[in-house]
């Protein structure tokens, strides 16, 4: 969730790079599943968290797909 955060802000500062709205999902989704995860053992967390941080990579890359131009490394 720390690295959610930490990649919106600087997304926030660069006023050049497109926003990903897939970090704030992500980061709710990962706020949800939090009490649930508890009960979890440590592979299935690590695995659920996973899954969450894949589907806004896919996300996140599908939405930069407009080339190098509009999409500065950070």
């Amino acid at each position: 969730m720390l690295f959610l955060i930490g990649r919106s802000y600087l997304e926030e500062e660069s006023r050049t790079a497109p926003r990903c709205r897939a970090l704030y999902l992500g980061t709710v989704a990962l706020v949800v599943v939090a009490p649930v995860m508890v009960l979890l053992p440590p592979v299935a967390v690590a695995a659920v968290a996973a899954v969450i941080l894949a589907g806004i990579t896919a996300l996140d890359q599908r939405s930069h797909r407009r080339g190098s131009e509009t999409n500065p490394t950070l």
